[in-house]
């Protein structure tokens, strides 16, 4: 995991790959190499990756909630729903859980399922209060320059975690885009790939980010994220 936050996912990918050798049922590093992979251009063996986690251990709620976001990242909100019931079944509603249906209310344009969720999250879990801050502006309680000045000014604080400040980059690219600022969405997207962002699915098919899409620009930063990508899985690593 230490890796991971870094960047540096080949190494991570390699030490949870010698972890499942020593113990193939390590719920866990199922969990988080399926993370990896639904991010990283392997979305369907990532999603088979964590069932198996999920069968191991039921509660893993990262992983039940890397399976919803990607089912609402194709569209198929019946299975979003269905796989966010299971998850606050098993695992009761947590922040993270929130905070995924928050996103996906929010490319959506349902702000009002939005608010309801907002109102929920727990002040003191930290990373509540990114999307506390991020909804201010998705609500236009804040304009955009405030929200940009804000992030920047957060931004810094985030600079020992690389992975940390590029999925912050794209939750503001998502909130840009739902406030229909496709050029500012598009800044936050090459910010986060010339970081360290792998998460090709999310460049993809992320619905608030379809005028970004069309810009100039999208297509460069969209190949450094995607080459970042191919190089955790090449050559191929044993799993």
């Amino acid at each position: 995991f230490f890796h991971a936050q870094r960047g540096e996912y080949r190494r991570a990918v390699e030490h949870l790959a010698r972890s499942l050798e020593i113990a193939p049922t390590y719920a866990v590093a199922h969990e988080y190499l399926g993370h990896l992979q639904c991010e990283a251009g392997l979305a369907e063996e990532g999603v088979r990756r964590i069932e198996l986690a999920t069968r191991l251990e039921p509660t893993l709620v990262r992983g039940r909630s890397d399976v919803a976001r990607h089912h609402a990242l194709h569209g198929r909100y019946e299975a979003f729903e269905t796989a966010m019931r299971e998850a606050e079944r098993l695992c009761g509603e947590t922040a993270p859980l929130m905070v995924i249906h928050i996103r996906v209310a929010l490319w959506r344009g349902d702000f009002e399922r939005a608010e309801r969720y907002r109102e929920r999250l727990p002040a003191e879990v930290q990373y509540a209060l990114l999307t506390r801050f991020l909804t201010q502006y998705a609500f236009g309680e804040i304009d955009a320059e405030q929200a940009d000045a804000t992030f920047s000014a957060m931004q810094l604080a985030a600079r020992a975690n690389p992975r940390l400040a590029a999925l912050a980059a794209q939750a503001m690219a998502e909130m840009h885009g739902v406030r229909d600022e496709a050029e500012r969405a598009l800044a936050h997207v090459v910010r986060a790939a010339d970081g360290v962002l792998t998460d090709i699915d999310w460049l993809d098919h992320c619905p608030v980010l379809a005028r970004a899409r069309t810009l100039a620009g999208f297509d460069e930063a969209r190949r450094r994220v995607e080459r970042r990508a191919l190089d955790i899985w090449t050559p191929r690593p044993r799993l």
